[in-house]
């Protein structure tokens, strides 16, 4: 239900599970007893109790707007409309950063509105809740909300919340797989950088962003003690918020760096205007890692908005639709990673934080023991215990895919369980 919602789960005895000679379970024949409706009597069961427990907790939909959304939610979920409940979430009922765009785009088709943001849908999961703000931008409610670089990708559980800082893109929507492992277990809130929405300024300086999403941390959790990690890019981000967080005398038990080494100056010097517009286009899955290694000398001598053509006309039309992706978005979005990039160009990690979880993969160059062993392991300079160094599945940006993911929180949730978290 995590990664992909199957078509059908049936409760069984276990007095049924059927086990071959060599006590495996004996799935051909449990398929077979699905497919000939030996397991109707469990379907009708399961069915009668679920209905039972959700008519415990279901709110009917109450406005045109609500099943309007209520409408979409299932299409997207392959739901009757009339088992969907204004309290529902989005995110529960198995919602993947894909299906985010898809309510985006239908929701703006229906509703006949230019933009629906992705980051407010992300902020709007249930029903009613997002169906409350379409309402406010038919009304045309242009009130300019302030910047909060927290977005909060689920708020479930009771174990102290992880602040994940963003990759150099910029943007969420990567860590919305990883953040359903952690339902009813602990929030997981996620960084956004600033300029995505009309108006706001992109950071100018790796101490000013440190400032906001340190000043974030402490309105969303007072009080610590805190977990905080960065992807990438962002691993160094998260170290300076954690040193930000002790300075003021909190306790910081986890500190995580996903495949970054403390000394990011160079590479941000060597990615040109092209490079970072490719890197961007390939992360986006616009193309693929050989492409954007190999188109960087034809394309370095094309204007800026010829390089843009060059990939939009290249990527898969079904991704472009996906992300709803424009020249001008892409044009935007790229603006945001190259300011992001600036900010890291002078940055001289110093200082040192209590401790250090270090996850490394399959670096974008090179060997992975190189990138272990030369580029990672001087994060023991900066950390005032031993830092741990832990493999992960998967190539640098393959990290949060559903391929990977399934493995990797489980790696991560050890490690904060090792810390006491």
């Amino acid at each position: 239900m995590i990664t992909l919602p199957p078509q059908h789960i049936v409760p069984i005895p276990v007095n049924q599970m059927e086990k071959t000679t060599l006590g495996k379970l004996s799935r051909a024949r449990l398929t077979t007893l699905f497919k000939q409706g030996g397991l109707a009597k469990h379907i009708d069961r399961a069915e009668e109790l679920l209905s039972e427990a959700r008519g415990a907790t279901f709110i009917a939909l109450s406005t045109d707007s609500e099943k309007a959304i209520a409408s979409i939610y299932a299409g997207i979920f392959n739901l009757a409309e009339s088992d969907i409940s204004a309290s529902d979430n989005f995110f529960e009922l198995g919602g993947t950063s894909i299906d985010v765009i898809r309510l985006k785009r239908e929701a703006e088709a229906h509703f006949n509105l230019p933009e629906i943001s992705v980051i407010q849908i992300i902020k709007h999961p249930i029903v009613s809740s997002l169906a409350n703000y379409v309402d406010a931008l038919l009304n045309k409610d242009g009130t300019q909300q302030e910047y909060d670089p927290i977005v909060p990708l689920q708020l479930t559980g009771n174990k102290t919340p992880i602040f994940f800082v963003h990759p150099g893109i910029g943007e969420v929507l990567i860590f919305v797989n990883l953040a359903k492992y952690f339902q009813n277990e602990r929030p997981f809130y996620a960084f956004r950088a600033r300029g995505f929405e009309p108006g706001q300024p992109m950071f100018a300086s790796m101490d000013e962003m440190v400032s906001c999403y340190a000043a974030a941390v402490k309105r969303t959790q007072p009080a610590g003690p805190y977990a905080i990690a960065g992807y990438s890019y962002g691993g160094v981000v998260a170290f300076e918020v954690a040193k930000r967080l002790e300075a003021m005398g909190d306790e910081v038990k986890f500190m995580g760096l996903v495949n970054i080494p403390p000394h990011i100056a160079g590479r941000m010097h060597e990615i040109d205007q092209t490079a970072g517009m490719l890197h961007l286009s390939y992360f986006l899955g616009l193309i693929s890692k050989s492409d954007a290694d190999d188109l960087h000398p034809t394309l370095k001598s094309l204007p800026p908005q010829e390089q843009l053509d060059f990939v939009l006309n290249a990527a898969p039309p079904e991704r472009l639709v996906e992300l709803q992706l424009t020249k001008a978005k892409l044009d935007h979005w790229d603006a945001i990673a190259r300011s992001l990039i600036e900010c890291g160009k002078e940055y001289v990690p110093s200082g040192s934080v209590s401790l250090l979880d270090v996850f490394y993969a399959i670096p974008l160059h090179g060997s992975k023991s190189d990138w272990l062993n030369n580029q990672l392991k001087p994060w023991a300079g900066f950390s005032r215990s031993e830092p741990t160094y832990t493999d992960v599945p998967g190539h640098h940006d393959t990290l949060m895919n559903f391929d990977n993911v399934p493995q990797f929180q489980k790696i991560f949730r050890s490690r904060l369980e090792a810390r006491g978290l």
